[in-house]
């Protein structure tokens, strides 16, 4: 290999590097407007809040908005926001209101803080007024992505009646490899898979 070969095959390398730097700065993730295709139907009014405890959130060391990393051409991390700009918590409640009223039901959001408590989340909704609420707590939730995309998650849905009695429940946890699927698309899947769960299906009739 020639010393001109070499200085131009490096050239194109660092191109390369650049430019997955360039496409990974600024990613974000419309998780807000995607409305997953669950398996409940009914006329129930439903209350949906989310609370989102992921460790590096209730630190404060990332923002509220935060949903992943996506990787440069040396894999070095670029954080991935949602498009909304609003946070993750409440692109959830968005979310899961439109595929909850897509079913029938008429769905409201409750925007709960990080720093809620369990008690203090479960009035709020409590407070809305419906005959059913899903109370989805994010416990993780970051996709990483470089060559492909890793998806670490763990989240537990509840559902309380109008009295904020507790329904039925249940939690999911794993870290995916998704290959070079689409984020969205394995949100979406997730969700409606979760939302088929027998638990979850029984308490919103």
């Amino acid at each position: 290999m020639t010393t001109t070969t070499r200085l131009l095959r490096w050239a194109l390398l660092l191109c390369a590097a650049v430019l997955l730097s360039a496409c990974a700065y600024g990613r974000k993730i419309a998780y807000s407007t995607t409305v997953p295709d669950i398996e409940p139907q009914g006329t129930l009014s439903v209350a949906v809040g989310t609370s989102d405890q992921r460790p590096y959130i209730v630190s404060g060391d990332k923002t509220p908005t935060f949903v992943g990393l996506m990787r440069g051409g040396y894999g070095n991390p670029f954080n991935v926001n949602t498009v909304s700009g609003a946070p993750l918590a409440d692109d959830i409640n968005a979310s899961l209101s439109s595929a909850l009223s897509a079913r029938g039901f008429t769905a409201s959001s409750v925007s709960i803080a990080s720093s809620d408590s369990t008690r203090a989340a479960k009035e709020k909704l409590v407070a809305k007024g419906a005959e059913r609420s899903v109370f989805v707590v994010l416990n993780e939730w970051k996709s990483d992505t470089f060559m492909n995309t890793s998806l670490l998650f763990d989240v537990v849905i509840r559902v309380f009646d109008g009295g904020g009695n507790e329904l039925g429940s249940a939690d999911f946890k794993g870290n995916d490899n998704i290959g070079r699927g689409v984020i969205l698309d394995a949100y979406k899947r997730k969700m409606e898979s979760w939302f088929s769960d027998p638990r979850i299906v029984k308490a919103l009739q």
